[in-house]
């Protein structure tokens, strides 16, 4: 299974915990706590699966992307089309 088929539904299985526990986890505003020992076999089973959160779906819930948009107009001038 690669990393970017797996979700937090396959972690909470493996983990042995519902599927709302290991978003509190990893979610950035997840209000509730997680017990240490919780904490600790999600984020094991996450760190097996290679299970990282989606950054997208982060931003979306954050509404931040720490993203840097640069806009260059015209594309004829050389130095910029090499950039």
């Amino acid at each position: 299974m690669s990393a970017n088929q797996v979700n937090s539904v396959e972690v909470a299985k493996l983990a042995g915990v519902s599927q709302s526990i290991v978003s509190r986890v990893f979610a950035p505003n997840a209000k509730g706590k997680v017990s240490t020992k919780t904490r600790k076999k999600i984020l094991e089973a996450a760190k097996a699966l290679s299970y990282y959160p989606n950054a997208l779906a982060k931003g979306l819930v954050t509404k931040e992307t720490n993203l840097i948009v640069l806009l260059i107009g015209g594309n004829n001038l050389p130095f910029y089309s090499q950039i």
